[in-house]
């Protein structure tokens, strides 16, 4: 074996071993990337979260104050579903894969929904969903917390 073909193994096998190292380096940025997305959404929920939660907690309050007399009150519970609506974007950030698929199915209703005299019993049933996000969403919290 001649200093040429010496010179080119070398080469080939230290092509090899960069292109190990690169694919080793990318597949630890990814893991790195998703832990520090991680980090940053348990500290948006443990800094906002209580803050929406709260929020949240009573907008429901007040949807089911204003259920109780639907027809007359049709305008504001429109405008509460909207408030809603827009709180469970921001939680919806901030959750886990389960909850945050909740939150999305509750919010695609909600956005879906028109309140008229004919869909009461749809409406109550967004009010349910919004209580049993709103439980989701503060066990997902209490998990974080426990997890961190």
């Amino acid at each position: 074996m001649n200093y040429r073909e010496l010179l080119s193994l070398w080469a080939d096998w230290m092509t090899v071993i960069g292109f190990l190292i690169s694919l080793t380096s990318l597949i630890i940025s990814i893991v790195v990337l998703r832990n520090v997305r991680n980090i940053r959404n348990y500290y948006r929920l443990k800094v906002r979260g209580p803050e929406l939660i709260k929020e949240l907690t009573k907008l429901s309050s007040n949807l089911a104050e204003l259920l109780e007399d639907f027809t007359s009150n049709r305008m504001d519970i429109q405008l509460g579903l909207a408030q809603s609506e827009g709180k469970l974007r921001r939680l919806e950030g901030m959750a886990n894969k389960e909850t945050k698929r909740t939150l999305k199915q509750l919010r695609i209703t909600i956005s879906s929904s028109s309140v008229t005299t004919d869909n009461e019993e749809e409406i109550r049933s967004i009010y349910v969903g919004m209580m049993k996000a709103l439980e989701e969403v503060k066990d997902h919290q209490k998990d974080s917390d426990l997890e961190r």
